[in-house]
């Protein structure tokens, strides 16, 4: 199976990072997601399972991975799985 990351396609024995400004955007993005859905969530274990999701990408958001130009997708030929 190949998957489609903007113009550039890779197979399933690949992986693709982010790198620069886009790849923090998105894990942002993608916290927010996650703290939305809590805030509407009423059973307690599920509210505190999202709120746990969100602050994974709200770190992953803040880590600091080597620039290769600004929101550039690294593809790494490392085989997975």
């Amino acid at each position: 199976m190949h998957r489609a990351w903007g113009s550039v396609i890779i197979s399933d024995g690949e992986r693709a990072v982010w790198t620069g400004g886009g790849r923090a955007v998105h894990y942002r993005e993608k916290a927010a997601h996650f703290k939305e859905l809590a805030s509407v969530e009423l059973h307690p274990r599920a509210r505190a399972q999202l709120l746990g999701l969100a602050a994974e990408y709200d770190q992953l958001a803040e880590m600091r991975l080597p620039e290769t130009g600004p929101g550039s997708l690294l593809l790494v030929g490392v085989k997975v799985g």
